[in-house]
Order: structure tokens, then sequence, then C-alpha cells
């Protein structure tokens, strides 16, 4: 039989157990590595392209923005979510980035609007110097990966999911493409290589450090007046994302 005591005590476990509940993840502004130059471990502290980010106090400096970290949330494990209020060119925006952090302090970024980016990053004693990458400067270069003759190249501006990018697409007159797209606020450069099966199609494979990651299938459209190629990316780990290039004038 519930006396009045037993409901009295019942009550207050229960607000007991809320309050418990209701208390938030603890959450701090700094991040479990140690202060400095991270640049990707293949590349090297030496490779000027490896340049990744600069960690100080409550900042991250990339290549071409820096983020002041508004807070950073164990997730579990070795993730942390990292949410930051950047500044680039005069364009202010918040994002967020994952950071798996294990025992031997090893880091692996991942960045969720771009799939497959999980390159692990080592500490630097000084940064090398860098310059930024761009599809249209002619700083990076593709790999030839096919003899027939190049009909025509393009330069796009669009998006893959929520990343701004810059792409290039080389056209040849056997009907295969290649080709490449950065993105430009991390500067990450991932290949491309397909084919032209038919007028106004597009079948590409995705490439990141030599790996195939994703498939991308494109329809020619237009878009403000200007030649567009539209669809949908592939992701190997299940993911699919939109995508659009649109060509600079």
């Amino acid at each position: 039989m519930l006396t009045p005591g037993l409901i009295q005590s019942l009550a207050l476990v229960g607000l007991l157990f809320g309050a418990i509940n209701a208390v938030p993840a603890a959450s701090s502004k700094t991040i479990p590595i140690v202060q400095g130059y991270w640049v990707e471990k293949k590349a090297g502290c030496q490779a000027a392209p490896g340049l990744f980010f600069d960690y100080r106090d409550s900042s991250l400096s990339f290549k071409d923005f820096s983020c002041e970290i508004k807070q950073v949330r164990h997730y579990g494990g070795i993730r942390y979510l990292v949410d930051m209020a950047c500044k680039a060119k005069g364009l202010e925006f918040d994002d967020t980035i994952a950071l798996d952090v294990s025992r031997d302090k090893s880091v692996f970024l991942h960045y969720p609007n771009i799939g497959s980016n999980s390159d692990e990053f080592m500490l630097c004693k000084k940064a090398p110097k860098t310059t930024k990458a761009s599809v249209a400067s002619g700083a990076v270069v593709l790999p030839a990966k096919t003899k027939a003759r190049l009909e025509f190249s393009s330069v796009y501006l669009g998006k893959v999911g929520k990343s701004s990018v810059e792409s290039k697409l080389n056209f040849y007159k056997d009907g295969s493409v290649d080709g490449e797209y950065v993105t430009q606020m991390l500067g990450n450069v991932y290949q491309l290589q397909g084919a032209n099966p038919r007028d106004g199609v597009l079948q590409l494979k995705e490439f990141t450090n030599g790996r195939h990651t994703a498939n991308v299938e494109l329809t020619k459209a237009e878009e403000d007046g200007r030649l567009a190629w539209k669809g949908k990316m592939h992701n190997l780990d299940g993911r699919v994302v939109e995508v659009i290039f649109v060509k600079k004038p």
C-alpha cells in the first residue's frame, strides 16, 4: 500500500533522477592534442601541401580561413566534435569538424560534408611554406590517366554536399573524362575518373588519395544561363549527397 511517506520518497527519487539526466555533457574550448602545426602524415612536415591546420589557444587557422573554437564536445571514446565560428574573405560562417584522438595522440580528422576524409595527421615544429590548392591556377596537376587526345577542358564552381568546391573536367576524344575538385574551405583535393557515355551524362568515380571512395552520376543542365552538371554522389560508406558544377564565365 502506498503511504504518504512512500509517495513522497518516490517523488524525491524521481526529481533526483530527472536532475541527473538533465545535466548536459561537459564541453570546453580545448582540443586534447598538443598545440602547433598539424600536417598530413603521408605528406610529412617538409611537404608544402601538407600543412593542414595551426592550433593555438582557442583558435584553428587553416590555409584560407581562421576559426574560433566555440566548444569542444567529447562524443565518447576517441571522438571529439569541434564547433567553430569561422571567417574567410569577409564571410562569416559556423562549422563543425570531428577529430578522433587515439591513445598515442595520433589525430584523424573527419569533415561531415564530404566523404572519406579521415587522413592521419602529425605535429610539426614549424610551418612549411604553403600554396593554395587551385584548379584554375594549375597548382594541382592530375596524373595522365589516358592516352586519348584531349578535346577540351572546363573549370566549374559548385557544391558537393554543403561544401563549396572548384572543379576541372577534361573531356577526351574517346569519351573518357577525368579531373578533380578542390574544397574551397579546407583545400582538400579529390580526383575524378570516368566517362561521358552519351550526350548530357557523366559517370565518374571519386578517388581520395588514390582510393576509390564514391561514384558520381551527373546530367547536363543550365544554371543562371550557364552550363551546369547536376546529380548525386554515392559514397561507398552509404551516404548520398547532391552535386552541382556550374561552368565559370
